[in-house]
């Protein structure tokens, strides 16, 4: 289940202990990182992809770092999140949202 430029990547890695990351293949890279546990792999992804984040990408990077277990990047991207709200909610990413996720976010930028 993991594409072949990933595992490419991930056999650098093990074999070189560096990996050089690119916007368009970190959140695959990040993926199969966690698949194999290789935590030192998995949190350089989080921090290149933490500072990536902004108003366009911050809730689609909250969901998958919640999903990846990557506790700093998903609150990073929260903050982003309720900081912007404005900016964001009339984002494509915003309008793509379930009804949940949607009160979910209100819920917190009221407070």
């Amino acid at each position: 289940g993991i594409d072949p430029v990933s595992m490419e990547l991930v056999l650098k890695f093990l074999y070189t202990g560096q990996v050089e990351l690119h916007t368009d293949t970190v959140q695959n890279l990040l993926s199969a990182a966690n698949l194999f546990q290789l935590l030192e792999l998995k949190k350089g992804c989080a921090e290149y992809m933490a500072n990536k984040l902004d108003v366009d990408n911050c809730i689609g990077i909250h969901f998958f770092a919640q999903a990846h277990e990557c506790e700093t990047l998903e609150f990073h991207a929260w903050d982003v999140i309720t900081e912007n709200f404005e900016m964001v909610s009339s984002g494509t990413e915003f309008l793509e949202l379930s009804w949940e996720n949607v009160i979910e976010i209100i819920k917190v930028t009221l407070k």
